[in-house]
């Protein structure tokens, strides 16, 4: 078994008893929902804080739930501001799948 692997179902009993922050739930079920997007877009559909939703990203990143798939160039003001773009990873979709 993988590492990834692993982590994944590591993280799948995590959704089964409760383990999992409400903020991480919301956060998955925004990206399965609409597919991929970037923190802001997230915490603009949400109404969690962005600061919240950038920790919870990071803190789905670091255990490979969520994986960066590109990156989005906004303007703001006289620059332009790279955001990133974040998805499911495809083990993680089937898992969401699985328990809805």
């Amino acid at each position: 078994m993988t590492v990834a692997a692993t982590s994944l179902d590591a993280f799948h009993e995590h959704l089964v008893t409760g383990g999992v922050s409400q903020q991480q739930c919301i956060v998955l079920g925004i990206l399965r929902r609409f597919g991929a997007m970037t923190r802001q877009q997230i915490a603009s559909t949400s109404g969690i804080p962005l600061s919240s939703v950038c920790g919870r990203c990071n803190e789905l990143l670091a255990v490979d739930q969520i994986e960066v798939v590109g990156v989005q160039y906004t303007q703001v003001g006289k620059r332009r501001s790279p955001r990133e773009v974040l998805e499911l990873v495809p083990d993680m979709l089937d898992k969401l799948e699985v328990t809805s």
